[in-house]
């Protein structure tokens, strides 16, 4: 055998023992798997890719999407405040999600709800500004988010 027959052999070999060895989903009583908690990092990065949809669906006027985007932010939050056990070992990161995103948040809501671009981008702004702030306060000042310059995606629409 050649040298990359070898390479691509010990290759298949790896993912075949792996996934035989793999151990199945642990379960809490028969039938029932145990709920997936997802991490800080995953939930962060669900919240960065809405934040940035949330900006370009405002700054085209498709007020719709921007409330849907904004929910979408909402709801991510929430999960981690639920979660902050399970997710996040410094407790504290929970208890200044849970207070300082509220009034940004609904600063944004109430931008887009009045379909007004100078609030929105002022209330996006500060929204910006204070998840960098929780950042800073919670350890990660090297976690720095800005207005997006590019759409996230390009499979879709932000105008209406």
């Amino acid at each position: 055998m050649n040298r990359p027959g070898i390479l691509v052999f010990l290759v298949l070999v790896t993912f075949a023992t792996k996934a035989i060895d793999s151990k199945p989903p642990r379960t809490q009583s028969p039938g029932t798997v145990e709920a997936y908690v997802p991490d800080l990092g995953a939930m962060m990065d669900s919240i960065q890719l809405h934040h940035a949809k949330l900006w370009f669906a405002g700054k085209a006027g498709n007020w719709e999407l921007s409330a849907y985007e904004l929910n979408e932010i909402r709801e991510n939050f929430a999960v981690v405040v639920q979660y902050r056990d399970q997710i996040i070992k410094e407790k504290q990161i929970a208890a200044i999600v849970d207070t300082i995103m509220v009034e940004p948040i609904a600063q944004v809501e109430h931008a887009v709800s009045a379909k007004d671009h100078a609030s929105f981008e002022k209330a996006f702004d500060d929204l910006t500004t204070t998840c960098n702030s929780c950042h800073r306060a919670a350890g990660y000042p090297f976690i720095s988010i800005q207005r997006p310059s590019a759409p996230p995606v390009t499979n879709q629409r932000f105008g209406e």
